[in-house]
């Protein structure tokens, strides 16, 4: 008869054995694969002239551009190469044709926008149902009207603020893509 006592014994003497093997194995799975997802990593930046401040892109990353040719491209990127920047898989985009990075800001000015916004709408919609189900006339009032345009202004507003284009100019934005073999050991960019 197989006891627990049996099964505990013989699974002591064989478990650490096949953990260490497959262990073995899966570290030297990782340790192969490891250097070549960092080698497949190419990254756009966007970097102020003389400053630590970046953004950094890669495949997958959102992002919204506008060209020299005052045509705005956004999307998701698909591909990152020396001089060239493929968006959606269909817009080929050469990265010395770029002229404004847009951004939008997380935080403070995104919140104040949607707030103020849904604060306008909400209002609007309170008093025109309140108004229509008490039968008073007119259905629009231009106090209701003026704190819903305010409240739009200032949502409106939040929005203009929390968009923040960068250009480039060299001089104080630039853009450069880093491939695995323009990696720089000191941390700069090779121009």
């Amino acid at each position: 008869m197989f006891s627990v006592m049996t099964f505990l014994s013989l699974s002591s003497a064989i478990l650490p054995d096949m953990l260490s093997n497959y262990l073995n194995k899966f570290f030297f799975i990782i340790i192969l694969l490891f250097p070549l997802a960092m080698a497949s990593q190419n990254i756009l930046v966007l970097e102020k002239h003389n400053h630590r401040r970046n953004y950094k892109y890669t495949v997958d990353s959102r992002i919204i551009l506008e060209l020299k040719n005052q045509t705005v491209v956004s999307g998701i990127i698909t591909r990152i190469e020396d001089s060239t920047l493929v968006i959606d898989g269909l817009d080929h985009i050469k990265i010395s044709e770029i002229e404004f990075v847009i951004r939008n800001r997380r935080g403070f000015y995104q919140m104040w926008s949607l707030f103020f916004l849904k604060i306008g709408l909400g209002y609007f919609a309170i008093t025109t149902i309140n108004r229509t189900i008490s039968d008073e006339q007119p259905i629009f009032n231009t106090t209701n009207m003026i704190i819903v345009g305010s409240t739009a202004l200032i949502g409106i507003t939040g929005k203009l603020l929390y968009v923040k284009k960068y250009q480039i100019d060299n001089t104080h934005w630039r853009v450069y893509a880093l491939t695995h073999f323009d990696l720089p050991i000191t941390g700069k960019p090779k121009f």
